[in-house]
């Protein structure tokens, strides 16, 4: 049994991403590859109330002339325990993983069905995973994994704690741009959205806060990076009459509202 370590954070800007990366003197380790997910739980979504996860996921490259082939693995995770219940004060997603290779998708799939467990989410995305060389020893076990999805290109950064702050960094991102929290085991409510619509480097920039209800009545806010509606949503847009735009203050590390387009 492993311990998974990893962050997530948003590309706004892939091209000068590529760049960064390849200024840090990263390399592809494993080629471009198109993923199939399924996630699975029992009906009454048992694994979810435990904040756990039971995934099949297909790998089938994208060159059909590279070396890699088809590959299918079988990943649980599951919340690390901590010394009070209910108390993870890491500053990067920490989960317990066990992972292990399968020659057949469809047959465990089905021994799973079997069990009562229903295949209750599927997505798919496509990863290019990159690592640093050998000579920069603070990288060592630091994967760095590109994620094109439906919703966004996100990086993803697993391995050691200094070495995930470090490359991120590099990057140029701070610990306030970490995603750690996922809320994708089960439907919310959504009980109130705000924020505004601005430009950012001559781009459209969201920036929302929501508060989520849960089927325990427990309610969870914060800024909302993305979201799938499940049936629908109604969403009210109040015009200004101008585009406000937003500049880095280095000061704060923060992008904030300096002027009107």
């Amino acid at each position: 049994m492993g311990k998974e370590r990893e962050i997530k954070l948003r590309i706004e800007d892939l091209p000068g991403l590529r760049r960064r990366l390849a200024k840090l003197g990263a390399r592809v380790v494993r080629p471009r590859l198109h993923e199939r997910n399924a996630l699975f739980d029992t009906a009454e979504g048992l694994l979810a109330r435990r904040e756990q996860l039971l995934r099949i996921r297909t790998e089938v490259p994208v060159s059909r002339g590279g070396k890699h082939v088809l590959r299918t693995v079988v990943t649980f995770k599951r919340p690390v325990v901590t010394s009070r219940a209910g108390e993870n004060r890491e500053r990067h997603k920490v989960r317990e993983e066990i992972e292990m290779e399968v020659s057949d998708a469809k047959a465990l799939a089905t021994i799973f069905e079997g069990l009562g467990m229903n295949r209750w989410f599927q997505y798919e995305k496509f990863r290019t995973t990159f690592g640093l060389r050998a000579s920069n020893a603070w990288a060592v076990g630091l994967l760095i994994e590109l994620d094109e999805t439906p919703i966004g290109v996100f990086l993803e950064l697993e391995g050691p704690a200094s070495a995930i702050d470090r490359a991120a960094k590099a990057l140029g991102f701070e610990k306030q741009d970490y995603i750690r929290k996922t809320f994708s085991h089960e439907d919310y409510e959504l009980i109130s959205l705000t924020g505004n619509l601005t430009l950012r480097e001559q781009k459209p920039y969201i920036h929302v806060h929501a508060s989520l209800g849960n089927s325990k009545f427990e309610v969870f806010g914060g800024h909302l990076f993305e979201a799938v509606v499940a049936v629908t949503v109604e969403v009210t847009l109040i015009e200004m009459g101008f585009m406000p735009t937003r500049q880095l203050d280095k000061s704060i590390g923060l992008s904030v509202i300096c002027g009107v387009q």
